[in-house]
């Protein structure tokens, strides 16, 4: 029974401690600085990050998903068109609320960014 409840608390704490928080607008300087993939040097766009949950919340089911995509070339522009995709499940329903999207541009060191 130790052995269980220990072994619980070690997996909970190294997800807390090994799990990043990214929000909108805030970025590093690797992010900024990143030019191409080095195991596919002549890919037009890159996943930086993608992170989503789900939780039940008074009987209804809520998803919130993060990505941030980084466009190397013109040619990746196309894979910042994003879908949200969803069930709408046996009585044709489904809300999505709170879509938030930004795009930041990053020219001779000055940010410019729109958020929709």
């Amino acid at each position: 029974m130790i052995k269980s409840l220990l072994t619980f608390i070690f997996l909970l704490l190294s997800t807390l401690t090994f799990s990043q928080t990214y929000k909108l607008g805030e970025f590093d300087e690797n992010e900024i600085s990143f030019t191409e993939v080095s195991y596919e040097p002549d890919a037009p766009a890159v996943i930086l990050a993608s992170q989503g949950n789900s939780r039940f919340l008074s009987g209804m089911l809520e998803t919130s998903h993060f990505v941030r995509l980084k466009v190397l070339a013109e040619a990746g522009k196309e894979y910042a068109d994003i879908r949200i995709r969803y069930y709408a499940g046996d009585q044709n329903m489904e809300d999505i609320h709170a879509v938030k999207a930004q795009t930041t541009n990053f020219v001779n060191g000055k940010r410019s960014f729109e958020t929709f």
